[in-house]
């Protein structure tokens, strides 16, 4: 008897893959939200963490010196340890905090080192590596000068041309300005209800230029919009938008609102819609007006 076999071949067809394919696709789509949201997050997160580590610091800081890091004299000051804290240190805040979040050595050495010197806890991960831009050191972080209109004096410094004597203080409603050397007993409206620093607005296609007129200079360079920035009730915080620049403004990368930090040491998100009063009202140290914390 002959016996005849037959084979036969397994595989996928064109249109079982074409399917398989397809549900893959389907798949991905679904799940890349979850996944860049849940990176944001983290994201988000260590933003709040560099937060937390420099409001640690200005604390230590005001421990250690009885008043809270100054913003130096300006633009053109990069800091130096021979010139102690408080109003005969030319550098700013980013410059005099740097031996309380453990960077004595970039303090101490040469300024045209340190200031292409980056340091991770300036950085917000949702908006630039932690890189020199320009040549420069930066911070995504300015300090509070108040509800009142500026942040900077008129030129760099007392070598520059034209130079007109300091900013008379009463210009400044914050904590940190020109010259400045606020103590916690100073801070009338409660170091609870008064903003330390936070998240500045910047212009993202200057993210990776440091062209921006509040972003052009280092980190620990002196009063300068760079690191100072109002609460002022007519600059409500912005989420950095391209095309558009705002040297004076707070601000972030993330959606929804920016991190703030408080005098009490906190770090809160603070709505891009935050009502106009409650904003200028956190950012003065001493108007000694109410604060309703259901508004931010």
């Amino acid at each position: 008897m002959r016996h005849t076999h037959s084979t036969r071949q397994s595989g996928f067809t064109l249109i079982e893959l074409l399917v398989v394919i397809t549900i893959i696709g389907i798949l991905i789509s679904l799940l890349l939200p979850a996944v860049q949201s849940a990176r944001e997050g983290a994201r988000r997160t260590q933003c709040i963490n560099n937060l937390k580590q420099l409001s640690t610091g200005w604390m230590l800081h005001e421990g250690k010196h009885k008043f809270l890091p100054t913003g130096g004299w300006g633009w053109n000051y990069p800091g130096d340890p021979n010139e102690g804290f408080g109003k005969t240190q030319s550098g700013g805040w980013g410059y005099c905090v740097l031996p309380y979040i453990e960077q004595l050595n970039l303090y101490n050495i040469a300024a045209s080192t340190r200031v292409a010197t980056p340091v991770n806890v300036f950085y917000c991960p949702s908006r630039r590596p932690p890189v020199a831009y320009g040549g420069r050191a930066k911070t995504d972080y300015a300090a509070n000068a108040g509800d009142k209109t500026k942040t900077q004096g008129t030129t760099g410094g007392p070598n520059a041309s034209g130079w007109p004597g300091w900013d008379p203080p009463d210009e400044y409603s914050g904590v940190c300005f020109q010259r400045s050397e606020i103590s916690f007993a100073a801070i009338r409206d409660g170091t609870s209800n008064t903003f330390m620093l936070g998240e500045k607005y910047l212009n993202p296609d200057s993210y990776e230029t440091g062209s921006d007129g509040a972003d052009n200079e280092s980190a620990y360079h002196g009063h300068d919009n760079d690191i100072l920035r109002t609460s002022n009730r007519s600059r409500l915080p912005l989420q950095d938008t391209p095309g558009t620049s705002h040297t004076d403004y707070y601000g972030s990368a993330h959606s929804g609102g920016l991190n703030m930090a408080f005098c009490d040491g906190r770090v809160q998100m603070i709505a891009y819609g935050i009502d106009s009063e409650t904003w200028g009202r956190l950012g003065s140290r001493g108007d000694q007006l109410p604060v309703d914390e259901k508004k931010y």
